[in-house]
């Protein structure tokens, strides 16, 4: 292991991007590593929360989900972050679980404060890109964790009692809370 100078420390997640660059979220800040140089967020408008979780976009835009103060007895709550072109907007308030990129301006992602020695199941949402904002909508209660998406485009993750399965095509085409979500829920 050769140490690269500037290189941070208490690294909580990682990512590779689409163009190859790593991303590390720490205890405060957001890293990229093009390769030679790291470079910190920060100046870019992150806040010093701790990145829980990383995910890319279609449109290159990476994805920050933090966890505040709260998950240990604080009263401040994270959120969840989009980098781009040199600018961190803010799309949601809440401690962030998990994120994944689902197809072309749809993004998926659980919040909840996690809790040591126990699963914490966090309320889903979908965010849908309206323009440059990104619209939040909640798709159920306490009911996800750490999300993944298959090979085929399935969003798996742990929900109580097991696990649970969202197919790419309703996440895509869902009409909002008044239309029925078939949730897949399989016991584990």
């Amino acid at each position: 292991i050769l140490p690269v100078p500037g290189s941070p420390h208490s690294i909580y997640t990682m990512m590779q991007d689409s163009r190859s660059r790593i991303w590390m979220g720490t205890i405060d800040d957001l890293f990229c590593f093009d390769g030679v140089h790291f470079f910190s967020i920060r100046g870019y408008g992150y806040p010093r929360e701790t990145a829980n979780a990383l995910a890319e976009d279609t449109d290159g835009g990476i994805w920050i989900a933090t966890q505040g103060t709260a998950a240990n007895g604080g009263t401040v709550y994270g959120g969840l972050y989009r980098y781009q072109s040199g600018h961190v907007q803010n799309v949601f308030s809440g401690d962030g679980l998990s994120m994944v990129s689902v197809a072309p301006g749809v993004m998926l992602a659980s919040f909840g404060t996690e809790a040591v020695g126990r699963p914490t199941y966090g309320d889903l949402y979908r965010f849908r890109q309206s323009g440059a904002t990104w619209i939040p909508e909640l798709l159920k209660e306490k009911a996800a964790n750490h999300l993944t998406v298959d090979k085929d485009g399935t969003t798996l993750f742990p929900c109580p009692g097991g696990w649970c399965e969202l197919p790419r095509r309703q996440l895509e085409q869902w009409k909002g809370a008044s239309a029925p979500l078939a949730l897949h829920e399989h016991a584990g």
